[in-house]
């Protein structure tokens, strides 16, 4: 005598199917009368989309796909035979709206990344107000740029004058009426800014350890962007010097450090004060 066994499965299975049933109908229940709600103004939306994708998959086809059909895929036909041409519209299928989808994508791209870059050189009216005015007779009289060389200047009459030693044991720094200093502010922060004595003839150079996009003029201040977002460095021309500011769009958290090298000749030395 022989039995058969028949397995089941197990009851809390089925139960926990229904209850996810139940709970999903209940779900689509709560959201029924806002989909009702909606209705009448989605649909307007939905059939001016269709109606728009309608019509660009018509233009594609008249002025892209036919025309390659006609002028490409029949002479190959021709010459390859039906087989290879079957192949090759395949290929095509399937190749040519990738490349349409990537060249899409890399125009929306590429409209993102410009949008932010241009953004990221703007100077609010509040930080300019901060930072205060250059000295616009200064920069109207001396300022120059080299596309060459990527560089601004203020009076380069000054820029690579030797020092000249003296037996007096103080040097007065600026003292001449005319230009007091030269400067070299280059637009790639990383070759560094160097300030000029015209009287004396000494220098020194101090270059930023840290990154940033090439500096702009923009409305009389140089604007370095710290990356795409509103962090920047910013360079003012003023009547005694260079001044440096390091611009924030909102307060930073955590630490912030920022590395400066500071080139100096054998006759300076820096000082704490």
């Amino acid at each position: 005598m022989s039995t058969t066994v028949k397995k089941t499965k197990p009851k809390t299975s089925s139960d926990l199917k229904s209850l996810i049933k139940f709970s999903l109908k209940n779900l689509s229940s709560l959201f029924k009368p806002v989909s009702l709600f909606l209705k009448p103004y989605l649909k307007p939306v939905i059939v001016k989309k269709d109606y728009y994708l309608t019509k660009l998959t018509k233009h594609l086809y008249h002025y892209l796909f036919e025309p390659i059909d006609d002028w490409i895929i029949y002479p190959l036909e021709l010459k390859l035979g039906k087989r290879r041409t079957k192949r090759l519209k395949t290929a095509l299928k399937y190749t040519l709206p990738s490349l349409i989808l990537l060249t899409v994508a890399t125009i929306i791209a590429t409209s993102i990344v410009n949008r932010l870059t241009t953004k990221s050189y703007q100077l609010p009216v509040s930080i300019q107000a901060m930072i205060g005015e250059p000295d616009t007779n200064l920069m109207k009289s001396d300022l120059s740029y080299n596309p060459k060389t990527k560089t601004y200047y203020i009076d380069k009459s000054g820029i690579g004058a030797k020092y000249q030693p003296t037996t007096s044991s103080s040097i007065t720094i600026g003292s001449k009426s005319n230009s007091a200093f030269s400067l070299v502010i280059p637009t790639n922060i990383h070759q560094g800014f160097t300030t000029y004595d015209n009287t004396s003839g000494l220098s020194f150079t101090l270059t930023p350890q840290f990154d940033a996009n090439n500096g702009k003029l923009v409305n009389g201040h140089l604007v370095y962007p710290m990356g795409l977002g509103t962090t920047k460095d910013v360079y003012t021309i003023k009547a005694n010097g260079l001044q440096e500011n390091i611009v924030y769009g909102s307060a930073p958290t955590g630490t912030i450090k920022l590395s400066y090298k500071l080139t100096l000749p054998t006759s300076l030395e820096a000082k704490m004060m």
